[in-house]
């Protein structure tokens, strides 16, 4: 998976399999129909935990950088609230 990430990247996002409830299932189950082949089943396991890990990973990298925005934009708010605030408690 990691080898062809680059080039996923590149490409348009309508040329992209759909990730959905369907596709896993169906991954899913071929995985574990090629487990009953022979396969280890510790291997699937620890190939899920993986893979696992990676996405939580990258999630927890993408989304980091929109907290702080997040907690910039929370900061800005409260200071123009309490702008407004000062300026609603001044005679007119």
């Amino acid at each position: 998976m990691t080898e062809t990430a680059w080039a996923a990247k590149n490409l348009p996002q309508r040329l992209l399999p759909k990730i959905n409830k369907a596709r896993i299932e169906k991954r899913l189950k071929a995985a574990l129909e090629e487990n009953e082949d022979g396969d280890d089943p510790g291997r699937t396991t620890d190939i899920t935990r993986r893979v696992q890990r990676a996405v939580q990973a990258d999630t927890l990298r993408a989304v980091a950088p929109l907290q702080d925005k997040i907690k910039k934009l929370e900061s800005d708010l409260a200071e123009v609230l309490e702008t407004l605030r000062i300026l609603r408690a001044r005679p007119a």
